[in-house]
C-alpha cells in the first residue's frame, strides 16, 4: 500500500494585481490536508492562508476593500 504524505494539487487560483499576489486553492489526498496559498509573483515567497479545510474548490478576493475575504465552496 502506498504511502502519500503532503501530495496536493492547486484547484482554483485568484491573482491580486494590486499586491502581486498570487492565491491558490490545494487540494490534497485527505481533506484535512487542502489548504489555501499564496505566492509572492516576483518575490516567488510562499504561505499557507489557510489550512485544515475540506476540499476548497473556488477563492474569490477583493483586494479593493485594503484587505482579502476568501469564500470557500465545498464539494
Amino acid at each position: 500500500m502506498p504511502l502519500f504524505l503532503g501530495v496536493a494539487f492547486a484547484d482554483c487560483l485568484a491573482i491580486d494585481y494590486s499586491t502581486g499576489n498570487l492565491y491558490f486553492t490545494a487540494v490534497a489526498t485527505t481533506e484535512s490536508q487542502s489548504f489555501i496559498g499564496a505566492i509572492h509573483r516576483s518575490l516567488f515567497l510562499h504561505k499557507t492562508v489557510l489550512s485544515n479545510l475540506l476540499s476548497p474548490r473556488e477563492i474569490v478576493l477583493y483586494p479593493s476593500k485594503g484587505y482579502e475575504r476568501f469564500y470557500l465552496l465545498y464539494t
